[in-house]
């Protein structure tokens, strides 16, 4: 392009614990490969750059092949799920070619893989600091990127220039209102990473080979009602094909703000690839102690935690009650649930009531009593989104802070407490008080989110609030209203972020399952600390080096700038 170049690293300023500040000049696109990827290596240990080292093979060097079947396995992805290897791989190759991501060298490097262990774990924080960059625009650059046919090759790159500002806040002017990405290829990957929970508790943890085994489809229909959150058309038997495309911003949204915590798991599998089997600690899988339900499987309890805040830490679940085993009472409940003095979480689920007059005539002759008690939402204010018109299961999960108790003239619960809708798609609903559930046993039955029910002599009236769930007292009917601010509980947090609020809806269901499960409290609490400890001090133990005697690894490090003729190494 005719302009004049310089190296990027004398344009910077020299700070390995951020990435350096590059002038706004043209550089070459091997220039900015080698400025970046010997970035990425600075912000790796000596320890670590040398235990990667041994783990792949003593020979290589940072600019040689990584097998793609190397990586498979250190990932110890699904052997014959040949879509969702294409996808990984299309992730790896895109982030390894940062910051030119529509330009792919698709030979997928050592030091691109060391790139990639950077930018999908805390150390991006660094890396990417001051620029206009994140992870999740990458991630949806690797995905669409999964199912093209058609790749720039080495050679056909041309001798050309980048301005590396514009190159970093407009992602290689990447157009994202151009790409979108299939459902189909956002199925594999999150099915994927909510599996990742229950197999990769920790950073240094051994992978049991069963993990080829688990109910890979349970885990589908979790990640199904995420991509419903992104677009309510997909999976919803639409005959409309173009519904299958999720584009940046729904996909961005549903990341951001209802599964916040659905690629944690991932950070701890890309640590893996730093070290060999050996530097691995034996650990127990957490989800191999819980007792599962009907209900709460492990793939729904990934689901679950995947939106929960990072100020939410659930150490250990217990079965309190399950409405199956020990019948659907509000005295059974009350017996089997009031003891506990730690969290809770309800889980509700049951057929949304499509004709009201129809299931009372047809079905079920109860279901009149309750709407005697219950003031539907006018027809006019019904706004379903498809996935709420074409699927009628539905499912919440309630967590409750404050130990339960009787409350027919007032209510408890805890501003913490929060309304997760499970299916048919994902979304979160928070209290925004500290009165907000009631458990009325003169007739009332449960409320969260309402207003005390009118309970006088024969007259008997629920109080539904903005947003709310109420159950009747027979646990056999419930209905979920959200129309908006004005509440004790926020509304939709996806509505709220897509400006959507005008989209007022009720869903009234047949309750088929109701579960309570005991959220670990302090005791068990600590033991896990104590545990996860006692792992990270082990694993650095079995991955110490000394480095007064690296020997061959000696190059590595000098490459990094980690050791030289006046450095002895170190951290960084």
């Amino acid at each position: 392009m005719g302009q004049s170049t310089s190296s990027p690293t004398n344009a910077t300023e020299n700070n390995s614990q951020t990435v350096p500040k590059v002038s706004k000049s043209y550089f070459t696109r091997d220039e900015l490969m080698t400025h970046y990827q010997e970035t990425a290596i600075k912000l790796l240990t000596p320890s670590e750059l040398i235990s990667f080292k041994r783990s792949v093979g003593s020979n290589i060097e940072v600019n040689d092949v990584y097998q793609t079947e190397l990586l498979y396995e250190r990932l110890h992805l699904p052997k014959n799920n040949h879509t969702l290897k294409k996808i990984i791989l299309s992730i790896f190759v895109t982030l390894a070619n940062f910051p030119i991501v529509n330009e792919i060298n698709p030979n997928l490097t050592a030091g691109g893989v060391l790139k990639c262990i950077v930018m999908l774990t805390n150390r991006s924080k660094k890396y990417m600091s001051g620029k206009q960059t994140g992870i999740l625009h990458l991630l949806f650059i690797g995905l669409s990127k999964a199912e093209s046919t058609t790749r720039n090759t080495t050679n056909e790159f041309l001798n050309e220039t980048y301005n590396i500002t514009e190159v970093l806040s407009t992602y290689n002017n990447t157009n994202f209102d151009d790409i979108t990405v299939s459902s189909n290829t956002l199925l594999h990957f999150i099915s994927w990473l909510l599996t990742l929970r229950y197999v990769v508790p920790s950073s240094n943890c051994k992978i049991d080979n069963s993990y080829n085994n688990v109910d890979w489809e349970a885990f589908e229909n979790s990640a199904k009602s995420i991509i419903r959150s992104m677009n309510p058309k997909t999976f919803t038997c639409s005959a409309d094909s173009s519904s299958d495309a999720v584009t940046f911003d729904e996909f961005i949204t549903v990341f951001n703000v209802i599964v916040p915590n659905i690629t944690a798991p991932l950070e701890n599998l890309v640590e893996h690839l730093l070290y060999r089997e050996d530097d691995l600690v034996e650990v127990t899988l957490p989800l191999d102690e819980m007792e599962e339900s009907k209900m709460l499987t492990k793939s729904l309890y990934t689901q679950i935690m995947a939106s929960f805040p990072n100020d939410i830490v659930i150490s250990k679940l217990q079965k309190l009650y399950v409405g199956r085993e020990s019948g659907f009472s509000m005295r059974s409940l009350q017996a089997k649930v009031f003891k506990w003095l730690a969290p809770t979480i309800i889980i509700v689920s049951g057929m949304r009531i499509v004709d009201d007059t129809l299931y009372t005539e047809k079905k079920n002759p109860r279901y009149k009593n309750f709407l005697d008690h219950y003031h539907i939402l006018r027809e006019d204010d019904q706004h379903l989104e498809d996935c709420f018109q074409l699927k009628r299961k539905v499912t919440f999960a309630i967590y409750i802070k404050e130990p339960w108790k009787v409350t027919n003239k007032s209510s408890f619960g805890g501003e913490h407490t929060t309304i997760i809708q499970l299916s048919p798609r994902q979304d979160i609903y928070r209290a925004n008080t500290s009165d907000v559930i009631y458990f009325n046993t003169l007739g009332g039955g449960i409320g969260i989110g309402c207003n005390q029910p009118t309970v006088k002599g024969n007259l008997e009236q629920h109080q539904p609030g903005n947003v709310s769930l109420t159950i009747d007292n027979a646990l056999e009917f419930a209905a979920f209203r959200h129309v908006g601010y004005g509440g004790k509980i926020n509304p939709s947090v996806l509505q709220t972020e897509s400006d959507n609020l005008d989209a007022t809806f009720e869903l009234r269901f047949s309750i088929s399952d109701l579960e309570v499960w005991g959220c670990g409290g302090e005791k068990e609490l600590e033991e896990q600390m104590k545990q996860l400890k006692w792992e990270e001090a082990e694993a650095k133990r079995r991955q110490h080096i000394n480095l007064k005697s690296l020997g061959e690894d000696r190059a590595l490090l000098e490459m990094a700038g980690l050791v030289g003729q006046h450095q002895s190494g170190g951290s960084v």
